[in-house]
């Protein structure tokens, strides 16, 4: 049996051999009520009624329950196995940017059985690039309709996902994808890392920290500039000669000490930002995270390589998603970035990539 079916269910009560009339039985499969009938003058009962979507698939029984209260009778029951089979189910999704708000994306859907029938007042849960942003119901045609936030894109494009999960139910889970392109590129590089912590412009005249707070924490770059004597007006003009560097090995002794005080990402951002100083050659102003591996991918050997797109990885994950990262996992981060820094060309002392005025 399967949602839908019809299901007739019939039987006698009676007490020696008599049949027992107007006598209320309840039936059940599973736990769902399917409906109740009184039984006829000789004490027969017959009822039809169809498999609901609420009973879970599987091993499961119909019963057949007196409904008595304070009569002769006792209330009494009676089963019968039955097996539920589980429904293929169909969902649909569209999403499209809003043309009411920026940075919101309309999502809108359907979900049916494979065969079309209508699967009302059931969640769907919406997801974009992975991540649950909500949930919502389906009303009685089967279709649903939502808005959601567009999350932080560095190329302008979203993944939305909707998922039929089934719990509880016969049917089976479903699911249905959309991209959305043409969203506001929200994080370059340099945006990315405002919104985690230190502001850091990478350039020809060097490497500058601002004095922004980190997302996570009170203390702000300024305090780690000043501990490393490297608290400068970045605003002061200056010649290239005379310009100050930070160096990659200053940028993981920071990492080190952030770590030391439990700040995993912002430990994790440092040592990426130490990575990018030694590579300067390879960098761009304004690149984002992976286009800045892209680039540099392709002059390293596989197992630097490797490393680079570990750490590209990790800091990606401490910056966007709402975990900390472990202090076992930012101190391989920091490790990993002291061998790449270690084993490759050192690129920072040559010209660094300009931005074209």
């Amino acid at each position: 049996m399967a949602f839908g079916d019809e299901a007739t269910i019939a039987g006698t009560v009676g007490l020696n051999g008599n049949g027992a009339a107007g006598v209320p039985v309840v039936i059940r499969i599973g736990d769902e009520r399917i409906g109740e009938v009184r039984t006829n003058a000789d004490g027969t009962f017959e009822l039809t009624g169809t498999v609901p979507g609420a009973v879970p698939s599987g091993d499961r029984e119909i019963s057949a329950e007196l409904a008595l209260q304070e009569q002769a009778l006792a209330s009494v029951e009676t089963t019968q196995p039955v097996v539920i089979e589980e429904t293929d189910t169909r969902l649909s999704m569209t999403a499209t940017e809003s043309d009411e708000e920026d940075d919101v994306i309309a999502v809108s859907g359907r979900l049916a059985t494979a065969d079309g029938r209508t699967l009302s007042n059931q969640p769907v849960r919406i997801l974009a690039d992975g991540t649950a942003v909500g949930t919502v119901e389906t009303n009685d045609a089967g279709e649903y309709r939502t808005t959601i936030d567009a999350p932080p894109t560095t190329d302008g494009t979203v993944e939305v996902t909707a998922v039929y999960d089934n719990a509880g139910t016969n049917f089976a889970s479903s699911r249905a994808t959309d991209t959305v392109s043409g969203i506001s590129i929200t994080y370059s590089l340099l945006d990315t890392l405002q919104r985690f912590g230190p502001a850091i412009i990478l350039g020809g005249v060097g490497l500058i920290l601002l004095a922004w707070d980190f997302r996570r924490g009170r203390r702000t770059v300024s305090d780690d500039a000043r501990s490393y004597g490297l608290d400068r007006d970045s605003t002061t003009e200056a010649s290239p000669d005379a310009t100050p560097r930070v160096s990659a090995s200053t940028l993981l002794g920071l990492a080190r000490e952030r770590l030391d005080e439990g700040e995993t990402d912002r430990a994790i951002g440092l040592a990426y930002v130490a990575v990018r100083t030694h590579f300067g050659s390879t960098d761009a102003p304004g690149w984002t995270h992976w286009e800045f591996y892209n680039e540099a991918a392709n002059q390293l050997e596989d197992a630097e390589r490797d490393t680079l797109l570990s750490i590209t990885e990790q800091f990606e994950h401490a910056v966007f998603a709402p975990v900390s990262i472990s202090e076992t996992a930012a101190a391989a981060v920091i490790s990993a970035a002291e061998h790449l820094i270690g084993d490759g060309q050192d690129q920072s002392s040559q010209p660094s990539a300009q931005a074209a005025d």
